[in-house]
This record gives C-alpha cells, sequence and structure tokens, in this order.
C-alpha cells in the first residue's frame, strides 16, 4: 500500500517537507483507479496527493495535467473560493520529479455521494446539499466568464464510444439537431469539468470542490446537466425510482438562475442535451455494466423529450444579476 509515496526519492520526501514543514508517516490510498493518496505526518494532519507520474502518456503531457490542475485551483483561489462555505480545495505545491505530484489540503466533511446515498435512503431532504452545488458551481462559473468564444461538445464522439446498438441512429439524428442550436444564448465561463458527488465533500458548514483536472472553459449547463445526470443516477441506484430527482433538478438550476442572473429558460432548455452526453459518458465506463443499456436509453429520453421544447431559434436571450454584478450581454 502506498508504494509510490513511500517509497519515494529524497527529492520527492524533501517536497513533502516543504508544504509547510510535512514529513509523511503513513498514506492511505483513496482511489482503486487513480493514484490519490492522503498522506499524514506525526502530528496527524493529512493533505491529499495526486500523482499525475503514473498516467500512461509522455512527460510532456504529465506536466501539462498536474499543472492544468494546480493552476485552475491557484486561480480559484486568487478570485477568492477559499472562503465561505462554498469553495475549493487549496492547493499547496506540485512536485515535476518522476512522480509529477500535486498536493492540496483535505476537503472536510465526509464525501457528498455518500451524503446524497444515506439521505436517498432515508427519505430525506437534498435541498441543503443542492442549494450548495448550485451556489459553489455558480461561485466558480462566475470567476472569468468570457462571453465572445463558444464551441459545440463532441458528442459524435460519445454516441460512437457507447456502442448504443439500435439507438445509435436515433441518437445521431438527435443529437444533430441539437447542434444546430449553437451557439447558446448563454455565456462561455470556467467550469470544474467534472462535477460528479464524489468530487465535493459536504459538512454542516461548507460544500467543498476538488479534483479539478477537467477545468475548462464551456457554457454553464455542462457542469449543471453533468450534475443533474448524476443526481437521476443517484435515486435510481438508491430509490429505484429516477424521477425524484426531478425536483431537486428544478432547485439546482432556480438557485442558479438566481444567483448569477442567467435565464432559468435557456439553462432548462439546453440542460437535457448536456444530461444526455453525461449519460453517454457514464454507460461508456465497464464499471456500468448492469446500468449500461438503463443510461443510453435515458440519454437518448433526455434529447428526445428536450428537443420537443426547444423553440428553435427564439430562446430569451441572458437577463444580467442585479446585486451580484455579475452581467452578460
Amino acid at each position: 500500500m502506498c508504494k509510490s509515496v513511500e517509497g519515494a526519492d529524497f527529492g520527492f520526501s524533501a517536497w513533502l517537507s516543504s508544504l509547510g514543514g510535512f514529513s509523511s508517516k503513513g498514506c492511505v490510498r483513496l482511489n482503486a483507479r487513480r493514484p490519490i493518496y492522503e498522506v499524514r505526518d506525526a502530528t496527524g494532519r493529512s493533505i491529499i496527493v495526486k500523482l499525475y507520474g503514473e498516467d500512461p502518456v509522455d512527460e510532456g503531457e504529465k506536466e501539462r495535467r498536474l499543472m492544468k490542475e494546480y493552476k485552475a485551483l491557484e486561480s480559484l483561489w486568487n478570485d477568492g473560493l477559499g472562503d465561505g462555505a462554498y469553495r475549493v480545495v487549496k492547493p499547496l505545491g506540485y512536485y515535476l520529479g518522476n512522480y509529477y505530484a500535486l498536493a492540496e489540503e483535505k476537503a472536510t466533511g465526509i464525501n457528498l455521494l455518500e451524503q446524497l446515498r444515506r439521505k436517498i435512503k432515508a427519505r430525506g431532504s437534498l435541498v441543503n446539499e443542492i442549494n450548495g452545488v448550485a451556489e459553489l458551481l455558480a461561485r466558480i462559473h462566475m470567476t472569468k466568464p468570457t462571453p465572445k468564444t463558444w464551441w459545440v461538445p463532441d458528442w459524435r464522439r460519445k454516441v460512437l464510444g457507447v456502442r448504443a446498438g439500435s439507438l445509435e441512429n436515433e441518437l445521431m439524428e438527435a443529437g444533430k439537431i441539437w447542434e444546430a442550436e449553437f451557439p447558446l444564448p448563454l455565456p462561455v465561463v470556467p467550469l470544474h469539468g467534472d462535477p460528479n458527488p464524489t468530487n465535493f465533500c459536504y459538512d454542516e458548514f461548507h460544500l467543498t470542490a476538488f479534483d479539478l483536472q477537467m477545468y475548462h472553459y464551456g457554457y454553464p449547463v455542462e457542469d449543471l446537466g453533468e450534475f443533474a445526470a448524476e443526481l437521476k443516477f443517484a435515486f435510481e441506484q438508491y430509490a429505484g425510482n429516477p424521477s425524484e430527482a426531478e425536483p431537486y433538478i428544478g432547485i439546482m438550476f432556480k438557485t442558479y438562475s438566481v444567483r448569477t442572473g442567467l435565464s432559468f429558460e435557456a439553462l432548462t432548455a439546453y440542460n437535457p442535451f448536456f444530461m444526455g452526453i453525461w449519460e453517454l459518458s457514464m454507460a461508456s465506463n465497464s464499471f456500468m455494466a448492469q446500468k449500461r443499456s438503463w443510461l443510453i436509453r435515458e440519454a437518448y429520453r433526455c434529447w428526445k423529450f428536450g428537443l420537443q421544447y426547444i423553440k428553435r431559434r427564439s430562446m430569451p436571450y441572458l437577463l444580467s444579476a442585479s446585486s451580484s454584478g455579475y452581467h452578460f450581454h
């Protein structure tokens, strides 16, 4: 266990010690598929260390991936997301030796997916958690918006990659209709990039985001749609009824719209497209074997259902935020 960290060379150990005098006295691997470790020192303090050095890519790409996440966290911290109830983890440093390591603070609380699982099984309310996600994503998106550019997600690759069988042609046809809607009447903003519930920690006072290696610019509904897809899947898994997620998805979009001043109608109109893209992404994972067909069908339903309510070329444009100072035109 933790051979990569515990057997590290002198330079790596010295780097750990430079992080506020941190001296490793043990570690625990946190993810079976990815080399992410909780490293403890003699006082009981913990930090998180992610090793990009084990990625099966060349040295230049390892460095690029490492620095992308580090700079994303650093940028968000510089823009104030280190403070308050809705925040991101603090970047502590990086190491460009053989390990290509990123160190960050350990988020407080429990993993948000576990929090959702407990509440769903107990039939408890998720309003606080869902409002928190909307608030945190809004804070990330409001840092450095750039309304001058737009793009179309690579939905074709998602369709072809999932091997949808008899639904492939239908998905391709629906995707072409959605593509004709671009550019969207939404700004391009900094995105978390992978806001599934496993990438947040929740406690009574904070909701903290981490794992920003997919940080990039895009339409805000991309983040919202991914979380909505994950929430629907959580209700399918833990309650056997994905439709129970719908009221909470509505709450998330309403809170986000109020917080940012963006049009609720525009956000929700394009949400089915991005939900469907993420459901196809989920279905392509080998560990989703038992739910693969369900996810593909749900993606197709999202795309077909959403198209019924798109008012082509007549979507309302964005509103401007009043008190938040968040303006898109």
